[in-house]
């Protein structure tokens, strides 16, 4: 099994954040906890192509959560370092992911 695969595994095998209070988790968010999303082979290939072993594991994590929320029907609109910069050309920081979930019909931001 590839290093990558088993962290991605992991990721899901990882208990949510909102085990002790679903009722504050967006929607799009909330899994079965053994659901998981499948990895196809050819999303695993490019991230064994792309990713550097040596990229932290936080930003290994925003791969996978990228993906996943990508594969979430009721996401419709999904931005991923979205960077927030002034009509000066200033770097004021970035959004991790930012993304608009349409059974609450909100945007929702998460870190």
């Amino acid at each position: 099994m590839s290093h990558l695969l088993h962290q991605y595994q992991g990721f899901f095998a990882t208990q949510d954040l909102w085990a002790h209070a679903p009722e504050m988790a967006p929607a799009a968010l909330l899994l079965p906890p053994t659901a998981g999303v499948p990895i196809p082979a050819a999303q695993l290939h490019q991230w064994q192509q792309t990713l550097s072993p040596k990229l932290r594991i936080g930003r290994q994590v925003e791969h996978f959560l990228q993906y996943y929320l990508a594969q979430s029907p009721q996401i419709t609109s999904l931005h991923h370092s979205l960077q927030i910069i002034t009509e000066e050309k200033e770097t004021l920081g970035e959004f991790d992911f930012l993304y608009f979930e349409k059974v609450q019909q909100q945007w929702y931001l998460l870190e």
